[in-house]
């Protein structure tokens, strides 16, 4: 296993108070939005675009009169991957004309998230002070490896600017490479399940941008710990301790201070630092800090994986690691003792003193001496064919336990107790299904919705135009196999067939032959004939 250094780069810069214009004329502050399909669905019973719009409105009422800021969005031309557009020039805080512009902003095109980075960070430019670039998306970019351009604008303006990217209810591989992009741009990365969830960002970065010492905290992992600072005066009078969250902001009087970083139980110092009201500061702490890998996986007492919530906390008891909804969990951390709290629907496990060694991993399996049940909800139209719908569950106090996007039969082991199953359907309808799971117990809840239909004839063909004999499978538009509509056959060479509305990928096989057909669209009402084609037999 490679060394992991977790480098992290503590900047302290000071801007003018009272002058007006100060922070208006050192940095910039952008706001870059996705606005691809993504964007579209809903999360929560929210649409998740329009909480966006409104977080970033408010976002910019709560700036400085004298801060600088703008707007862009990509995304919303179909079938374009160059459209990021600056729809809010910088200016002063205009969170009415943020409103105005954003209102008309549609969600259905495609995530050209670099390009969008490298013309904000053009539009940046080079500046003497710090400028501060904050992305919100969905997931990475869907046009095109053009990551070496943002590296490359980020160079140009002499990686003078802070970035934080957000990633929204993104999958783990996304999540994976939004941090490595993070990283490369020495910038920082959080991520959140629901896009009310925003507030809680924007509104740190809103409030820092308000005093007169600001500490960033920076570093090639954007998922760095925490670390406290503490102010003193020249006399060693202390003046403010706070815990580092990415940004620290302080309204400080001119004068002489000595600022002390806390990190693991080690101190680091810079003293006699000059707070001028007429010329910024800056101040940088390096610190390397071997790290190792934390692997916390819950069973039950059958040895089963269950899905549960973990908060990791570190000897300070501060929060360094909080998710929920899984059945594992891997955690990079500073080599050091650590505590957890686990919690299994009404049950929590604590524990202290987990040990992660530098350059190591440590596994450390967590068993709940509960009976768990497996419940399976399918999902069919009122004749019995499979439905590919939204399905998320929930225990008795509404927290979301399991959840998918897209299918016609979920499964999940839980923890006895009442549940209800929410089930979306692809035109938006929502239906609760509650639900007793008993423990030691599998449990099938039928869900039956009202879905418009089609049919389908497929007819396997040589290429000479004769009937050939085979199988076939159905899925749906993301590749899923949909259960009842895989056929064996040696007497017929056509298959008919009714499917809800939809797109799907039909596949057969013949002679050892395998040919798909994808993006099959069917109409309600309406006969779809697919023909495919096989090579003729030798």
């Amino acid at each position: 296993m490679k060394r992991l250094i977790i480098k992290i780069l503590i900047v302290i810069i000071t801007s003018l108070l009272i002058a007006p214009a100060a922070f208006a004329q050192s940095e910039k502050i952008l706001v870059i939005l996705d606005c691809s399909s993504s964007m579209s669905k809903e999360i929560g019973n929210e649409k998740i675009i329009y909480v966006l719009k409104k977080e970033v409105m408010d976002f910019v009422g709560k700036l400085k009169s004298d801060a600088t800021v703008g707007v862009m969005v990509f995304g919303h031309s179909q079938d374009k991957c160059d459209d990021a557009e600056l729809i809010v020039p910088f200016a002063t805080p205009n969170p009415e004309l943020v409103r105005d512009n954003l209102a008309p902003v549609s969600t259905f095109g495609n995530r050209g998230l670099y390009y969008a980075m490298e013309k904000g960070l053009n539009l940046i430019g080079q500046s003497t002070a710090m400028s501060s670039i904050y992305v919100i998306t969905s997931g990475l970019d869907q046009c095109g490896d053009r990551i070496y351009s943002v590296e490359d604008a980020y160079g140009k303006i002499g990686k003078n600017a802070r970035i934080t990217i957000v990633g929204l209810d993104v999958d783990s591989r996304d999540s994976d490479k939004l941090k490595e992009l993070a990283s490369l741009l020495d910038g920082a990365y959080n991520e959140i399940s629901y896009p009310k969830q925003l507030s809680g960002i924007l509104d740190n970065i809103s409030k820092s941008l308000k005093g007169n010492l600001i500490i960033y905290l920076r570093g090639t992992d954007p998922d760095s710990p925490k670390g406290t600072i503490k102010i003193y005066d020249e006399n060693m009078k202390t003046i403010d301790v706070q815990s580092i969250d990415n940004i620290y902001s302080s309204s400080l009087d001119s004068g002489i201070y000595n600022v002390q970083l806390t990190y693991k139980g080690k101190n680091y110092w810079k003293r006699e630092v000059s707070v001028d009201e007429n010329k910024p500061l800056q101040l940088t702490f390096d610190l390397d800090v071997p790290a190792g890998e934390l692997n916390i996986s819950i069973l039950d007492n059958e040895q089963t994986s269950i899905k549960g919530s973990l908060i990791v906390f570190d000897e300070m008891k501060s929060v360094v690691f909080e998710a929920s909804n899984q059945t594992e969990y891997h955690v990079s951390l500073p080599a050091g003792y650590y505590s957890a709290e686990v919690k299994v629907g009404q049950e929590i496990e604590t524990f202290d003193f987990i040990e992660v060694v530098a350059d190591g991993v440590t596994n450390f399996p967590v068993v709940f001496s509960i009976l768990t049940g497996r419940v399976e909800i399918i999902i069919n139209n009122f004749e019995g064919i499979p439905v590919n719908a939204s399905v998320s569950i929930e225990d008795d106090e509404g927290n979301v336990v399991g959840e998918t996007d897209f299918t016609s039969t979920y499964s999940l082991v839980l923890p006895p107790g009442d549940y209800v199953a929410v089930v979306t359907t692809p035109q938006g309808e929502q239906n609760s299904y509650p639900f007793y799971l008993p423990g030691g117990d599998n449990i099938s809840v039928p869900v039956d919705i009202e879905a418009q239909m089609g049919s389908v004839l497929v007819n396997l063909l040589n290429s000479n135009g004769y009937e050939v004999f085979g199988w076939m499978k159905v899925y749906d538009s993301k590749g899923r196999a949909i259960p009842h509509f895989e056929w064996e056959s040696i007497e017929d060479t056509s298959f008919s067939f009714d499917l809800p509305v939809g797109l799907y990928r039909i596949q057969a096989e013949s002679d050892g032959v395998v040919r798909t057909v994808d993006n099959v669209q069917i109409n309600e009402s309406d006969e779809t004939t697919v023909d495919i084609i096989f090579p003729v037999s030798q």
